[in-house]
């Protein structure tokens, strides 16, 4: 699926058109955007409901930057916190594979899920993930994403605290340029839970 593609599919559609239009600046005719080639004022515009996690090692995945829609979101401010221990301990493996095929492959991820958070309400959030480097010559390890609020769904019976992702109900890979992932990474990553807020 393309992003063009995705944009029919999105509920909020000028973010991610805006979204986009900032990471394919930032591409600048390579497979990945450079971190230090985003357009900062024009992505200033969505800021507050950005997230970018770094890849310290497969099994961190630790959260850089968290816009402020976000933060009041999840309740709490999740810089330094490890992506991986906010999810469902079932659906951990499969994130680090789907985050490592948004590597190998260049591509990025779609995800519309329920989450639930501090307070014990429930939300359908809508997010699309995209990979960086820090500047051009750098090991890709960081992924940007776009977080949209789609609905609330309810407050949980019983509250477990902040979990993403507890539901997923679409998931796509994200062509951003070098076409679609192998049929092979799809399958070692089962179209997992990547950056979910």
């Amino acid at each position: 699926m393309t992003l063009e593609d995705l944009l029919d599919i999105a509920h909020d559609r000028d973010g991610f058109r805006l979204f986009f239009d900032c990471y394919r600046a930032a591409q600048n005719g390579a497979p990945l955007a450079h971190q230090d080639a985003l357009p900062m004022r024009q992505l200033a515009k969505i800021m507050s409901h950005l997230t970018l996690l770094e890849q310290e090692s497969p099994e961190q995945l630790i959260y850089r930057i968290a816009g402020d829609t976000v933060i009041e979101r999840l309740q709490f401010n999740p810089t330094g916190t490890n992506f991986l221990d906010l999810l469902p301990s079932d659906q951990r493996d499969e994130a680090v594979a789907g985050h490592q095929t948004m590597l190998t492959h260049p591509c990025g991820f779609y995800m519309v899920y329920e989450s639930e958070f501090e307070n014990g309400s429930r939300a359908i959030i809508e997010t699309i993930t995209l990979p960086l480097r820090k500047t051009a010559g750098a090991e890709p390890k960081l992924f940007l994403s776009y977080h949209a609020h789609h609905s609330t769904t309810g407050i949980a019976e019983i509250n477990s605290g902040t979990v993403l992702a507890i539901n997923r109900l679409k998931t796509e890979y994200a062509d951003i340029g070098c076409g679609e992932p192998d049929e092979k990474l799809l399958n070692s990553s089962s179209n997992t839970a990547t950056a979910a807020a």
